[in-house]
């Protein structure tokens, strides 16, 4: 297996975000660490991509870029034990904007994509969106 450029892999997580990640079950746990890998992935290709900030928000974790007045954080949640979600700000307009993108996938209401543990990530949407959310108010139109 190929290594990992050191600019796109996810980095070590902290206890309190490693307790969070280990408080799931199995199936949830493995989908919502593919998120994250691509979550950092995704700012790896920002020209300050390291500029990413991990944190727990309301008991989940919460991903933010530290450049100031940008974006917005993406937080990880687990609705049901078969379901994520990939939640932001409800004030933002960019749940609204990715319903018009992406009408095939299933929001809730002005917060979240969700996705289900048993089927494959849809992660082009889910880049998109996270540059979307780290570019944010920049991307508004």
């Amino acid at each position: 297996m190929p290594e990992k450029n050191s600019r796109t892999a996810a980095p070590p997580m902290d206890e309190d975000i490693r307790a969070i990640f280990d408080s799931y079950s199995e199936a949830p746990r493995a989908v919502l660490l593919e998120l994250r890998s691509l979550i950092f992935a995704t700012a790896a290709t920002f020209e300050d991509g390291d500029r990413l900030t991990e944190t727990v928000k309301w008991g989940q974790p919460s991903y933010a870029a530290l450049r100031p007045g940008k974006g917005t954080a993406v937080r990880l949640g687990t609705p049901s034990e078969s379901e994520i979600a990939v939640l932001v700000h409800c004030g933002t307009s960019l749940i609204s904007t990715f319903r018009r993108l992406y009408p095939e996938l299933q929001y809730s209401k002005n917060r979240a994509i969700l996705l289900h543990v048993d089927q494959p990530l849809p992660r082009e949407p889910l880049k998109r969106f996270v540059e979307m959310a780290l570019a944010y108010p920049s991307s508004r139109r």
